[in-house]
């Protein structure tokens, strides 16, 4: 492991160094004339040029979360109380003047005060004064009508160039929602910090919240907060307990169980002190925690963004060496005939895979059918689990079959609305996820075929180039492009923003009505109470499931006539079928453009003289030697990369 002072400098001259490596591939590969770059190397290298880091701050309720940001900006912006607070994402960033604004799904913005910050994301305010309208329409929420997040623009004081923070909602509350909420950042982060504090070690529900996590990403930064509040022999203790609990319950799952102390409060005093602060900014232990927190994402960011463009970068590298290569094979054939039955074999190469995989061709036309039963299995799969005694419906009703008190029919009541609402967009998440992976299994020969170069010379020419380039297919990055389009029907980074309108003009019938069960109570006698009142409460709850689970089901599977649209779950099954075949149809498209030029250049080149013929392998030969020279770059920089992160 490089030493934690030496990782970004390190990071930063890999990623400078992978930067020209790249570019000067993707240079020479325009000068064979060979395919050009994939779309998933441009993307690469674009996110690897970037500068920004979305860093997603988590942890339970109530732990200081949002006093661990503001801290860090050097100012109290973000609303923090001591109930709940934050129930919507703030998106805190570096700028020269403060602003504030809203961000929708669509992408807009509407621009606020500092005085709208707790009316948006304040639980405690909306609890008290209601939800704000952002626009949101009573029956069919738009993606211009849901809040993406709230953002916060700002002179930083303590937080580290280029770093975007996150702040989410406190998890493991009594709002299911903000879990939800939570939950559809985590794949848009690069890394997360993990808030724990001083007053108490970690709880089972922030291991399973942690456990949760570790799904989507094992890059976590543990901070401890509110050192300050106890002794200072006190909270040494705690951090090497929380510690302990994180080496004992996850292992080798986490990356670093490191936990860095923090007292937020002192941090941000030192931020409002004209003079003096230094001592203060001591005492909260600030350098140290950020000292760590830049090797953290140094390693974790900058190393893992250099680690995905090398990756990419040299399975592109080694398709277009074997492209070269097999060029140059058919350059220095000595024989004429050979030639001719090598650019023979190219067409009738190139007439079968249009045959097959052209537009209208045979596999084409086989595979469209396959992948269109696929989701309609799918699809079918998904209105049946939705409905009145499918699998979301018994799992409430199971658990509200085991209530045994009145007391936690009232509780399990206040949180069933939201708890619906997740249950239905997880397994909506699950549905789309599998479809996504069933219609990858399907297009597996046609990646086969595309990836088959597209002159093959019987042995292909290799003259020893230094380096071992892996026998990797070509990238094509299809799921990028396609999650971009089917995101446009239904965009399954926002479920539970979509559907909390939806069923919020319900959540205030979910209070049991007691008086009339009273009644009747006293009405067959005391020795029943408990029972009849039980009961009574759990028809409530099942009247309250079906009028929910209702509602999610026409945001699914509801029909606009009037606009002539078909249900959100058919528009994103067609989206993505139609997605899945049109990146098909242009990789198939492309491969024919390649195999075309190339036989116009054996056709070319079989009128040429040896003399002629000569020049060409000579100047194939440069080619190769050049990108044996990027080849090498490749493989040394892979090589520093591993050292680094041993």
């Amino acid at each position: 492991m490089v030493d934690e002072p030496g990782i970004t400098t390190a990071a930063a001259a890999a990623r400078s160094e992978t930067l020209a490596t790249i570019d000067a591939l993707v240079s020479e590969t325009a000068a064979t004339g060979l395919s050009p770059p994939v779309d998933t190397l441009i993307r690469c290298r674009e996110r690897l040029a970037g500068t920004s880091i979305n860093l997603l701050v988590l942890g339970e309720l109530k732990r200081g979360k949002s006093t661990f940001v503001n801290a860090l900006v050097g100012r109290a912006l973000l609303p923090t109380d001591v109930d709940v607070a934050t129930c919507q994402v703030f998106r805190v960033g570096r700028a020269a003047q403060e602003a504030f604004r809203i961000r929708f799904e669509d992408g807009t913005s509407r621009d606020i005060g500092v005085g709208d910050l707790a009316r948006l994301g304040s639980q405690v305010v909306i609890d008290r004064e209601g939800a704000p309208r952002t626009g949101v329409g009573a029956r069919t929420p738009r993606p211009q009508d849901v809040l993406r997040w709230i953002e916060v623009d700002s002179p930083m004081r303590f937080l580290p160039e280029g770093v975007n923070l996150l702040d989410t909602p406190g998890l493991g509350s009594l709002y299911a929602a903000h879990a939800q909420v939570t939950e559809r950042f985590l794949p848009m982060a690069d890394a997360a910090v993990f808030v724990l504090d001083s007053l108490e070690p970690i709880k089972s529900a922030e291991l399973h919240i942690l456990d949760s996590i570790l799904k989507y990403t094992r890059e976590l930064f543990f901070v401890q907060t509110k050192i300050d509040l106890v002794g200072k022999d006190e909270w040494p203790k705690m951090l090497e307990r929380n510690q302990q609990i994180l080496r004992e319950k996850f292992g080798d799952r986490l990356r670093d169980t490191r936990v860095w102390p923090i007292a937020s409060a002192v941090l941000l005093k030192a931020a409002e002190m004209t003079r003096g602060s230094d001592a203060f900014i001591h005492v909260s232990r600030h350098k140290e925690m950020e000292a760590a927190l830049k090797a953290f994402l140094a390693r974790v960011v900058l190393w893992g963004r250099t680690a995905e463009a090398l990756g990419v970068a040299t399975e592109f590298h080694a398709h277009t060496r074997r492209g070269l290569s097999a060029r140059l094979g058919t350059q220095t054939e000595a024989s004429s005939k050979a030639r001719a039955e090598n650019q023979a074999r190219s067409v009738a190469r190139m007439q079968a895979f249009q045959s097959e995989w052209g537009r209208s061709g045979s596999k084409t036309r086989e595979l469209q059918d396959r992948l269109q039963k696929r989701l309609a299995v799918g699809k079918q799969g998904f209105r049946q689990a939705m409905s009145p005694g499918g699998e979301v419906a018994a799992v409430f009703e199971d658990q509200i079959a085991r209530i045994d008190s009145v007391e936690k029919a009232e509780r399990y009541a206040r949180d069933l609305a939201p708890s619906v609402v997740g249950a239905a967009s997880e397994r909506w998440r699950s549905t789309t996820r599998r479809a996504e992976e069933e219609a990858l299994e399907e297009i597996t020969p046609f990646m086969d075929a595309v990836s088959i170069p597209a002159v093959t010379a019987g042995d292909t020419y290799d003259e020893s180039p230094g380096i071992k380039s892996p026998e990797l297919e070509l990238p094509t990055g299809i799921w990028d492009r396609l999650k971009g389009v089917t995101r446009e029907y239904m965009p399954m980074g926002v479920l539970a923003s979509v559907f909390m309108p939806l069923v919020a003009p319900y959540l205030g019938i979910v209070a049991i009505p007691m008086g009339p069960l009273f009644a009747v109570a006293a009405l067959i006698g005391w020795s029943s109470y408990s029972k009849t009142l039980l009961k009574g409460a759990q028809q409530e709850l099942r009247r309250n499931l079906g009028i929910v689970l209702q509602q999610v089901c026409r945001y699914f599977f509801e029909v606009d006539e009037s606009q002539g649209r078909f249900s959100r779950v058919d528009e994103h099954f067609e989206a993505l079928q139609k997605a899945v075949m049109g990146q098909v149809q242009n990789l198939a498209d492309q491969k024919l453009a390649q195999a075309k030029a190339e036989v116009a250049r054996l056709d070319e080149e079989s009128n040429l003289g040896a003399a002629a013929l000569a020049a060409k392998a000579e100047e194939t030969r440069v080619q190769l030697a050049r990108l044996d020279a990027i080849g090498r770059s490749l493989a040394s920089i892979g090589s520093k990369l591993q050292r680094a992160v041993r």
